[in-house]
């Protein structure tokens, strides 16, 4: 009996361990996630300011030269990428991730 009951307090000792860790690596990628949220807001925020940096440049070259400015393709490339990568993370902060890797 008493090898029974000591199999029986093992098996629910290691049903605690499990569930333990379940709600620890839960935490912990939810933890990862918050933050990754986090780091997306901040770069949406800055990309909207850098968007109206660049629209106050080519608003004064445009009174400077008199002439329509014409943004660099390095800058359209640069937003277009920029704005697709924060377009995916408002889907899945992961896969913005993947966006600004490709």
């Amino acid at each position: 009996a008493s090898a029974s009951a000591s199999a029986s307090a093992s098996a629910v000792a290691s049903s605690a361990e499990v569930v333990d860790a379940a709600a620890v690596s839960s935490e912990v990628r939810h933890f990862g996630l918050d933050k990754l949220e986090a780091a997306w807001a901040a770069l949406r925020k800055e990309f909207e300011v850098l968007e109206q940096v660049w629209q106050s440049r080519d608003r004064l070259e445009e009174n400077v030269s008199g002439g329509k400015p014409r943004p660099s393709s390095g800058r359209q490339a640069l937003a277009s990428a920029l704005r697709a990568a924060l377009q995916s993370s408002t889907e899945d902060v992961e896969q913005g991730v993947e966006v600004t890797r490709s």
